[in-house]
């Protein structure tokens, strides 16, 4: 995603203040959405930003659609017809819609009238900024749906933490099963906690492809060594 840990705290660090400005408004003027997770929260925070939530139909693998101009996140009403049959779509619309709130705090600014795009392989750009916008998206939407500090408190996470801290090895079965869990737990889908664990410079992918489920492995150095 970005080329080295640097660039990645950095994006990381960015995020994370505009998200705690944002949740700073949110929870003041709704505090009762602070005691539930993000991922059910997350209309309610895009609706908070003057932005309507529609679902309807959208071409083949596009998940969304974000119009700044007409201030509309548009969901795919139709996401059945081209992901996995197990996929459960609540989750895929929420964890969508995360990644729509990343376009609406990050990116209003840039061309007031731009309508994002989002599809189920984003991987799709030329250009490197649009490219770079959809990974923004990504960071942000997951750092919403999983804050550091109660992944941090999972029992599921500091077993993982452990062992990349001792350097000792997990079994890619092992390491998936806890990774189900905290997605039950968080109400979000196992991509999101991978990738979310891996900001930690905990886990990463091999380059045999870039499939989460099949070349996950358990970091056994940090990037700096």
């Amino acid at each position: 995603m970005w080329s080295d840990a640097s660039n990645l705290e950095q994006a990381i660090a960015f995020c994370q203040r505009k998200l705690d400005h944002l949740l700073e408004f949110l929870y003041y003027d709704h505090p009762h959405l602070e005691s539930m997770w993000p991922s059910e929260a997350v209309e309610d925070a895009i609706f908070f930003c003057g932005f309507g939530v529609v679902d309807e139909p959208l071409p083949r693998y596009q998940l969304a659609r974000c119009d700044m101009g007409q201030r509309l996140v548009v969901v795919n009403s139709q996401m059945n017809r081209f992901v996995h049959k197990w996929t459960n779509l609540e989750i895929l619309r929420q964890v969508t819609l995360a990644h729509e709130l990343g376009h609406v705090i990050l990116h209003h600014d840039e061309i007031s009238d731009r309508v994002y795009r989002s599809y189920v392989d984003n991987h799709r750009f030329e250009d490197s900024r649009p490219h770079q916008k959809e990974n923004e998206a990504d960071l942000f939407g997951r750092l919403f749906l999983v804050p550091a500090d109660d992944l941090l408190h999972q029992n599921e996470a500091q077993r993982i933490q452990m062992a990349f801290d001792e350097r000792r090895d997990l079994s890619p079965g092992e390491v998936t099963a806890l990774i189900k869990r905290l997605a039950s737990r968080f109400k979000v889908n196992p991509t999101t906690i991978k990738a979310r664990l891996a900001d930690f410079g905990w886990l990463y992918h091999t380059r045999r492809g870039q499939n989460w489920s099949k070349d996950l492995r358990l970091r056994k150095t940090r990037y700096c060594e």
